[in-house]
C-alpha cells in the first residue's frame, strides 16, 4: 500500500484551491480530486510495517500553528511538472516535517529537499512556457489561513476515476 503523512484541509480552503486551479493558464493539467498538505511521502510499504509506522508517528509532539496561502509557484522553470501553492511561514511546517522524518528514520529517509506546499495541478505539457509563467505570476493569492493541529497517515489509492486518499490514522498536537 502507498502511504503518506499529511494534513487535511478545511472545506473553505479546498474551495479556494479549486478556484485557484481554475485560474491556471492554458496547459494540459491534471488537477487533484483531493487536496492536502503532504508532510512526508512514504511510498509503498509492506503491511507488516504499518503498526510500527503508527507507533513511531504517535511519538511526534508539536504545538498547533497557523500558516497562510502565499503565492503560486513551481519547482523548476526549465521543466514545469507541478504547479503549487506556497505557504508561509515555512518554519513551523518544516519543523513538523523534521519531527516526522526523525521518528521514521532510517526506514524512510528524506530523499529530496522538503518544500512546504499544496499541489494545485500536475502539468502534462505547456505550449508557450514563458507566457504560462507570466500568467502564473499574475495570479493574486488571498492570505487564507490554515490551522494545523493534527496530521494523518493516509493511503493513496489509484481508482478508475484517478487517485483518491483514505485517512487511516490521525495524530493530534500535544
Amino acid at each position: 500500500m502507498r502511504l503518506f503523512v499529511g494534513c487535511d484541509l478545511p472545506d473553505h480552503l479546498v474551495s479556494y484551491l479549486r478556484f485557484l486551479s481554475e485560474q491556471l493558464p492554458e496547459a494540459v493539467l491534471v488537477v487533484p480530486r483531493q487536496y492536502d498538505l503532504t508532510l512526508k511521502f512514504l511510498g509503498s510499504i509492506r503491511i507488516e510495517q504499518y503498526d510500527e509506522i503508527v507507533r513511531r508517528l504517535s511519538l511526534v509532539s508539536f504545538q498547533p500553528f497557523d500558516v497562510w496561502c502565499d503565492h503560486i509557484s513551481f519547482f523548476s522553470e526549465k521543466h514545469i511538472r507541478v504547479v503549487w501553492l506556497a505557504l508561509s511561514p515555512k518554519e513551523p511546517i518544516q519543523a513538523l516535517h523534521h519531527a516526522i522524518s526523525e521518528v521514521l528514520s532510517p526506514s524512510f529517509p528524506d530523499t529530496k529537499l522538503f518544500v512546504p506546499h499544496i499541489t494545485l495541478a500536475r502539468v502534462k505539457s505547456v505550449k508557450r512556457k514563458a507566457e504560462f509563467i507570466r500568467s502564473i505570476n499574475r495570479i493574486e493569492v488571498e492570505k487564507k489561513a490554515l490551522h494545523v493541529d493534527r496530521f494523518s497517515l493516509v493511503r493513496s489509492e489509484q481508482g478508475e476515476r484517478g487517485v483518491f486518499h483514505k485517512k487511516l490514522y490521525e495524530f493530534c498536537a500535544r
